[in-house]
């Protein structure tokens, strides 16, 4: 068991990842890594296909979305619920580990929140709550919610995915469907100020890599996300820190 605190009945953590549709001999991509800072029986790794029979007739986005919110909660409500006090959510195939597990408390008691997202500079997918981005004045250009690292308090989490399902799925994906939540709500906070994890999408400009050196012009994440595509303002990381 990890735990980061004075005595051990707190600050219990968990780090969890998904892989949908992958074979069985694919580890995720920041599982070695990390691996040094975490015993095995706090790191879960859930393996979903699309041949799911109770939802077979639908479309593979939806599945994705399903497995993502609908499965997840019934493995947190079974598995992590009442055993961590966190846990930390991880991309499976584009997600690299710095260090710093032992400063999520930290990070999360500094942002005030029971559940932290990662922060991106885009805008994706656009939703009919877009508009309320504006409420939540956030003064750095990470404005907008990423879904491939978050961490979140397990009973809180399972609080907002039963919000999430009695609006019913949508099909914008998990991350649509959690911006909708994060704008609804307000003990949900980003990462804006990228201590948690950097998205890389669109990030360039923050960062500086000389002789396989990666500098972070603000702050150096736990994480680094590999979102999104390739453009010229767009720098990849992970490979760094596998």
């Amino acid at each position: 068991m990890v735990f980061f605190g004075k005595n051990k009945n707190m600050n219990k953590i968990a780090v969890i990842s998904i892989l949908f549709d992958y074979p069985n001999h694919f580890v995720p991509t920041f599982e070695k890594k990390i691996s040094e800072d975490l015993d095995t029986q706090d790191y879960y790794v859930i393996r979903y296909t699309s041949e799911n029979e109770i939802i077979k007739n639908e479309s593979y986005y939806f599945k994705f979305t399903h497995f993502r919110i609908k499965n997840f909660v019934e493995f947190i409500s079974e598995k992590i619920l009442g055993k961590y006090d966190y846990f930390i959510m991880l991309d499976a195939t584009d997600v690299g580990y710095l260090s710093g597990l032992e400063k999520i408390p930290k990070l999360m008691n500094e942002y005030n929140c029971n559940i932290l997202f990662g922060s991106e500079r885009n805008l994706w997918p656009n939703t009919d709550y877009s508009h309320l981005y504006g409420n939540k004045k956030i003064e750095t250009p990470y404005k907008f919610l990423n879904a491939g690292v978050f961490c979140a308090k397990p009973y809180d989490f399972v609080h907002h995915v039963n919000n999430i399902l009695k609006r019913g799925l949508s099909g914008l994906c998990d991350q649509g469907n959690w911006q909708i939540e994060y704008l609804l709500s307000s003990d949900i906070e980003l990462d804006y100020d990228n201590k948690l994890v950097l998205n890389t999408y669109l990030a360039k400009e923050d960062v500086t890599i000389e002789n396989n050196l990666v500098t972070f012009k603000k702050n150096t994440p736990i994480f680094v996300h590999d979102n999104g595509g390739y453009n010229d303002d767009t720098v990849k990381l992970m490979e760094y820190f596998k």
